[in-house]
Parts: structure tokens; sequence; C-alpha cells
């Protein structure tokens, strides 16, 4: 659902950035913090949060997702129309990728046992395809010209990853007491 989200931004959010007065080539140059902080958001998954186990440490990032979404639609409500207040969103957006798409991965490939390929060809392929398809229905509801409806939108996928990883994340605290 989290890389579905990365690939909804890329769909709605030059509009908005061009909305609050930004070009194209602005744009590209503020979103691509979000991918750096990923590698950052990966590093500190490997230093750290990895220790937590991949379940606490997707959670959190699950957390620190839908803070983004909210944050992003909160600036963006309020009326700050800087770049920063888009960009920094995105940067949070990009850390907790870095610490959930490793851990996702890594549990999808470990709950798939010998079928591993398979569990990386299902993950990959509904990666793409939540963002494929949330993005087509956000632009259809109105995404590209109300931003208010793409940020719920994501704020909507968030919450569903962060009530998804509670799921694992109880139930595998409770399996392994």
């Amino acid at each position: 659902m989290q890389v579905g989200v990365f690939f909804c931004l890329n769909s709605f959010l030059a509009y908005q950035y061009q909305r609050n007065g930004y070009t194209a080539s602005e744009f590209g140059l503020w979103f691509s913090l979000t991918p750096l902080f990923y590698l950052v958001g990966n590093t500190f998954n490997r230093s750290w949060f990895v220790h937590q186990g991949i379940e606490r440490a997707a959670l959190v990032g699950c957390v620190l997702s839908l803070l983004s979404g909210v944050s992003m639609l909160v600036t963006q409500v309020l009326g700050m129309t800087s770049a920063l207040s888009l960009a920094l969103p995105c940067c949070l957006f990009g850390f907790a990728n870095g610490i959930i798409v490793a851990n996702t991965t890594v549990g999808a490939i470990t709950a798939a046992g010998t079928h591993r390929g398979t569990g990386t060809g299902i993950v990959g392929a509904w990666q793409m395809a939540t963002g494929g398809i949330a993005s087509a229905i956000i632009i259809a509801l109105g995404g590209a010209q109300h931003f208010w409806v793409a940020a719920c939108a994501v704020i909507v996928m968030a919450s569903i990853s962060v009530a998804a990883m509670m799921f694992v994340f109880t139930n595998r605290t409770v399996n392994n007491a």
C-alpha cells in the first residue's frame, strides 16, 4: 500500500505545486527529496529499526507515513504555499517508506516459504497495482483539481496500512509470546 501511495503522490502532487506557483522543474527538484529520504530511512532501518523486529519497524514506518499525509493536508488547508510545505511531508514519507518497504518485503518473502520468488512477485505486482489503480481513482475523483481529495485518499491508504500492520504486529507478538 505504501509504495502505491508513492505512485499516487507522483500523479497529483505536481498539480498542487503548480497551484502554489511552482514550475514542473521546481516540482521535480523538490519531489526528488522523497527518494533521497527513502535512502536515509533505509539506512536507519538497517542500523536501528531492524533490531526492533520487522513488524514493529514496519508499523512505525506506517504511522510516520500517515503523519506525513496528515501534515501535507494540514499545511495546504492552512494556505501554506511554500515548496517546503509539501516537500517536508514528502521527505517524512520517503523516510517512512525506507523503513516500511524493506521490512514488509522481507515479511512477504518469509511468509511465502519455499515460494519466495512468487512472494516477491506478488508484492511487486501489488505495489504497482495499488499505485496505478489508486492514482486513477484519485484523479477521477478530482484529485488533480482539489488537493484535499488527493490528500484524503493518501490518508485513507496510509490508515489502511497502519491497520494492516497493527493486525500483523499484534498477531505476531501474540504468536511469539
